[in-house]
């Protein structure tokens, strides 16, 4: 834990015995459950709706490995 003290890593936690500086840390944190849901189809839609909301997959993602076009994708905004 010294550690990740030193590289000023602080962990959130919505502990009852956590800090108060924890629970602030957790309270700008997702929630798993009800922002990230962990179903793979959902993920999949809103990989394949951010690449068809941007034009679609470029001439490089047509040549390149599946995972860059979805790894790029993950990482677009989500439409709204």
């Amino acid at each position: 834990m010294d550690t990740m003290d030193n590289a000023k890593f602080a962990l959130g936690s919505s502990e009852p015995n956590a800090t108060a500086d924890e629970k602030v840390l957790a309270s700008v944190c997702p929630d798993l459950h009800a922002e990230m849901p962990r179903l793979l189809d959902y993920w999949y839609v809103l990989v394949v709706e951010a690449i068809e909301a941007t034009g679609g997959p470029s001439l490089i993602d047509r040549v390149a490995p599946a995972e860059w076009l979805v790894e790029r994708g993950a990482m677009l905004p989500v439409p709204i």
